[in-house]
């Protein structure tokens, strides 16, 4: 009991280190090309910009574009995939909007991440513990929720860190399909 309590406080120290680091720093250069993609997600309901990422990470970017109404230019959109016209359209959408909106959409964004942060740091300690006991589980917790690139990636748009949760989340549930094969374990996996 003790030792759950421990690891979600860990994880709350490190949620609220992710927030703060995204609070305070500028909107990166891969960000710019994830903002483009989930405003012409917004504005098209479509997923072809960015196409070498999943859908997830520009229907959570894009929840705050929504919900901001800002500007969403649309002029350098190109229907190539090679041409890679998300990296322009975000400069475009920059240079729309005024900057206390794009921080605000971009600091939004980059919190809707971190529950399935969350979620990936939850289950990667129930896994560590079931399989090496409770004191595994809190020490991968705070190497989770601590680490530089938990830290840094975590604190940005960019879905590497919720990548890395819902990989942990599949593991955990194909791990527990493998000792009993139930529909539970297989719909658990897939989603």
């Amino acid at each position: 009991m003790y030792f759950r309590l421990i690891g979600i406080f860990i994880l709350l120290a490190g949620g609220g280190l992710t927030v703060g680091i995204a609070a305070r720093t500028s909107v990166n250069r891969t960000e710019v090309a994830h903002l483009g993609a989930a405003a012409y997600f917004t504005k098209t309901m479509k997923f072809d910009l960015f196409h070498v990422n999943p859908p997830l990470g520009k229907i959570i970017t894009g929840l705050p574009i929504v919900f901001c109404r800002p500007t969403v230019d649309l002029k350098s959109y190109s229907p190539r995939p090679q041409d890679r016209s998300e990296w322009n359209v975000g400069a475009d959408f920059i240079a729309a909007n005024p900057p206390e909106k794009i921080r605000w959409i971009c600091f939004l964004g980059r919190c809707a991440f971190v529950p399935i942060i969350f979620l990936g740091g939850w289950f990667e300690f129930k896994l560590a513990t079931e399989l090496y006991g409770y004191a595994s589980g809190l020490v991968f917790t705070i190497l989770w929720s601590l680490s530089p690139l938990f830290l840094g990636w975590g604190a940005t748009l960019c879905p590497d860190m919720a990548a890395a949760s819902l990989g942990i989340v599949a593991v955990y549930w194909f791990r527990r399909w493998l000792q009993t094969p139930t529909w539970k374990h297989v719909f658990g996996t897939v989603i």
